[in-house]
């Protein structure tokens, strides 16, 4: 089974005295995407995981100095037995086999590595065997949610085990929070990476700072990495400016007047900064009330990363993996929906069908990175050139697709062209080899109901004008033809024009 996994989101120990071997396999998992930490013996990756960060992955050598790799994964495991680990050796015995079989050891190497590939196959599968694991934890967390329905929920983790949506998990915290301290007043920064700030997400009351989406930006010095902006999270409540704006903000739901007093719990979980909880409570117990509300956050931090796979699962589900576009299955049941309430309201739906001329030969002369840059752009540049309401999708290889709801064949034309001229301008690489001198696009256009009556039908018709405008000189624009047998169903007088 082959998995889209995302190499980042998995952190990666590597215990070994060797400094060639540790090098090695820090450099190459890095280069692939990992998390990594390496350790050059078991007692200080030991201590260093007593800490309370524990990998998804651990590659020990049997004979690394300190804490023996058998000892090592004893102490690990006690700890948790999510963690999978993998034995590395350069003298391999039975009795040590025999202990890795005990210890529930995932795999075992041998030193030296031969081909770097084989090292490579063993951590990416192991990882989708810690994916396949979370995506489990998923499904029973699904069913217990169906079982608790049907007894009522009534507290916070009944509630959290129904919500599978990261905002909604998100908002519930925010209410619990509340109730636990008396009705105080909470909030979440969310941690905006692209801009290195926080921004308030969610709040509880609603009235809090007035819907205000108030912001914090992080200061400079403490943008140098993740580490950084979590040691930030830590102790964000000696930044002055983060009370002034609380306090500002404030003033906004509280009738002019300032309150303060407001306490500051980070949110990290799986060692990425997310965001950063507040409370407001005039009259704070640090010993008792701080470890309070710690618990809660820490509580919370599973049902957000549930969230967050059921997201990622979701996603994989109907996304193309390269473009970020919808996927065929994704776009078939779209159609299948946008005709019926066509239909339903008699509003004529058109259909927009890509194909990048002449990719075959770009990706041959180019290579495949190229090429795969080339349709990431197209990509981009339907988002940017097409209606937030149309659905954009990659219908497969150098192919895309638009559908287009409340539009007419002479809008979609339109449009269509507009969008053949906007790639035929932009500055792809390598465009002067092509056969045309630029990358470009040849388009087919139909339309429901005036030339096809079904998806089938609409999709074909385009399918064919697509080919035509291939046949023709490619970089054009080409209407279906119609059937002479096809009656539409209604004529419509109602239209949109796309922008």
């Amino acid at each position: 089974m082959s998995l889209d996994l995302h190499p980042s989101d998995y952190s990666i120990f590597i215990v070994d005295s060797e400094e060639n071997s540790r090098k090695y396999l820090q450099d190459n998992f890095q280069r692939w995407g990992f998390q990594v930490k390496a350790f050059v013996d078991g007692d200080k990756a030991l201590e260093f995981m007593k800490t309370g960060e524990l990998p998804h992955v651990m590659f020990s050598d049997v004979h690394v100095k300190g804490l023996s790799g058998v000892g090592l994964t004893k102490r690990v495991k006690e700890m948790s037995q999510d963690v999978e680990v993998v034995f590395m050796t350069s003298a391999p015995s039975i009795e040590t086999a025999l202990d890795a079989l005990r210890l529930g050891v995932h795999d075992y190497l041998l030193k030296p590595f031969d081909k770097i590939e084989d090292v490579r196959k063993v951590i990416f599968h192991v990882c989708e065997r810690v994916y396949l694991r979370l995506y489990n934890e998923y499904l029973s967390n699904e069913l217990k949610i169906k079982n608790q329905e049907i007894r009522g929920l009534s507290n916070l983790a009944d509630e959290l085990t129904e919500v599978v949506d990261v905002s909604k998990t998100i908002e519930i915290g925010c209410r619990y929070l509340s109730n636990a301290f008396g009705k105080s007043d909470a909030c979440f920064l969310q941690f905006i990476p692209k801009e290195m700030s926080l921004m308030v997400a969610s709040r509880y009351p609603e009235t809090l700072f007035g819907g205000a989406q108030s912001k914090l930006l992080i200061p400079k010095e403490s943008t140098v990495d993740m580490k950084a902006v979590i040691e930030y999270f830590k102790n964000i409540e000696k930044d002055e400016h983060f009370s002034e704006m609380l306090v500002s903000a404030s003033r906004m739901s509280s009738g002019g007047q300032e309150k303060k007093g407001w306490r500051a719990f980070p949110f990290v979980t799986r060692g990425l900064p997310r965001g950063v909880f507040v409370l407001h409570s005039p009259y704070w117990d640090d010993e008792i009330e701080r470890p309070l509300a710690q618990r809660y956050v820490q509580a919370l931090e599973k049902y957000f990363e549930n969230a967050l796979l059921h997201k990622k699962v979701f996603e994989m589900s109907v996304k193309d993996g390269l473009t970020g576009l919808y996927n065929v299955r994704a776009f078939r049941e779209r159609l299948a929906q946008e005709l019926l309430t066509a239909e339903r309201i008699q509003h004529p739906l058109s259909f927009v069908f890509f194909d990048v001329d002449h990719f075959k030969k770009y990706n041959d002369t180019n290579g495949h990175p190229a090429g795969d840059f080339v349709l990431k752009t197209v990509a981009d540049l339907l988002r940017k050139n097409f209606r937030s309401t149309d659905f954009i999708a990659r219908y497969g290889g150098e192919e895309f697709c638009v559908i287009m709801p409340h539009t007419d064949l002479k809008s979609a034309l339109t449009k269509a062209e507009e969008f053949r001229k906007v790639v035929e301008q932009h500055d792809f690489p390598h465009k002067e080899k092509q056969p045309l001198g630029k990358v470009s696009v040849s388009i087919g256009v139909s339309e429901f109901p005036s030339l096809a009556g079904n998806a089938e039908r609409i999709v074909k018709i385009a399918d064919e004008a697509l080919y035509n405008a291939k046949k023709q000189s490619r970089n054009v624009v080409v209407c279906a033809e119609k059937d002479p047998n096809h009656i539409p169903s209604f004529e419509s007088k109602h239209v949109s024009v796309s922008r």
